[in-house]
């Protein structure tokens, strides 16, 4: 086995792959990275059996062959190589890689085994999405998503596409976000839970200065995403994720329209003491067309600042916990936002007054200020 390749191209390669590498010591071959040079290209592969990713580039192949490499040293050593390009090749008798680049030279032992080969959904059910539009959609739910695996479904994304709109939706059961937008689904709906870890993965693979459209396909239990020289496959979560529409309010009594910099940099502020308080709580009272935050612990102190609001209805106090305000308040882009109440312990709902399609509910916590 033999080629030179692009020393960038490579880093990439490994880098998108190895994502998908398996933290458990048990299974020594699923910390690997699979690399498997054809004709005149190079194919990298790295499965958790839960996650996988595919990745090709271009490379110059002298001799075809199959190696497996240690994820974590072969990402390491491709990040230090000084060189443009890459020499590589791999002696089976010896089973060792000889990585050059340069003036540098790595020698890796390969991994013994038999590589469990990512399969690509094979599905008469697929869609195409642009990346951009759909890389938003993944920041705007997945945040709100659960990150214990004790109720497994509420690690996910509920992923719903019906009539050309496709609905995204996560919940830890104390907030939840939610995502539409216009898809051309052809009549191929899907319902699926997918692990919010790999929608973030596939989010951080993408490319905003390269737009691309993402084609999804679903069969048995599985999603698979391909765009550029990247396929990424899934395995879904298997349960009834919870009906999102009971807990989204449909009336208020009280509305506060604010900045969202205004607002995002205040909480920012205030949050210096809730940050060690026992909930990390923070209160919003609203009234008098402000709403006055506040933070206090009896050990360190307090803060407190006033943010310009246009309000209707009834006065309020209302805490919350503040990482459930500031996360929502980093995925928003427009210039205000709206906070529809009904009391100090009903669920509020929060939009971004330029994005009819997104919607965040989040549960204040008893207020002990």
């Amino acid at each position: 086995m033999k080629f030179k390749v692009d020393k960038k191209e490579f880093i990439e390669a490994i880098g998108i792959s190895a994502r998908a590498i398996s933290v458990k010591q048990n299974m020594p071959i699923l910390s690997g990275i699979y690399i498997n040079a054809y004709s005149n290209g190079v194919e990298f592969q790295a499965t958790d059996y839960e996650l996988g990713f595919i990745v090709r580039i271009e490379a110059d192949v002298e001799e075809a062959g199959e190696v497996i490499l240690s994820g974590k040293y072969l990402t390491e050593i491709s990040r230090k190589l000084p060189g443009d390009t890459v020499e590589f090749s791999y002696i089976e008798s010896e089973k060792t890689a000889h990585i050059s680049s340069d003036k540098s030279n790595y020698r890796l032992l390969s991994i013994d085994g038999t590589f469990p080969k990512i399969d690509r959904v094979d599905s008469s059910v697929s869609i195409s999405i642009k990346d951009g539009e759909f890389n938003n959609m993944i920041k705007r739910t997945t945040f709100a998503a659960a990150t214990d695996e004790i109720r497994p479904v509420f690690t996910g994304c509920f992923f719903d596409i019906n009539e050309n709109t496709l609905t995204m939706v996560a919940t830890n059961t104390h907030r939840l976000a939610l995502n539409k937008m216009t898809v051309d689904s052809t009549g191929n709906n899907i319902r699926a839970i997918i692990p919010a870890k790999a929608l973030n993965e596939l989010s951080r693979s993408l490319k905003e200065d390269e737009p691309t459209d993402i084609v999804i396909s679903y069969a048995n239990n599985q999603l698979g995403f391909a765009f550029r020289n990247i396929y990424m496959v899934t395995r879904l979560i298997e349960g009834e994720f919870p009906d999102y529409r009971r807990v989204i309010p449909t009336e208020h009594k009280t509305t506060a329209v604010v900045g969202r910099e205004a607002l995002s940099s205040a909480v920012d502020r205030v949050s210096l003491i809730s940050r060690y308080h026992e909930f990390h709580m923070i209160n919003f009272k609203i009234e008098n067309n402000f709403i006055h935050i506040l933070s206090l612990n009896s050990e360190i102190g307090k803060a407190e600042e006033d943010v310009a609001a246009e309000i209707e209805g009834d006065e309020l106090s209302i805490s919350f916990n503040v990482m459930y305000i500031a996360d929502v308040l980093k995925t928003m882009d427009g210039d205000k936002i709206k906070f529809s109440l009904n009391g100090e312990l009903s669920s509020v709902k929060v939009e971004d007054t330029e994005n009819p399609n997104f919607i965040y509910i989040v549960t204040p916590v008893r207020n002990q200020m």
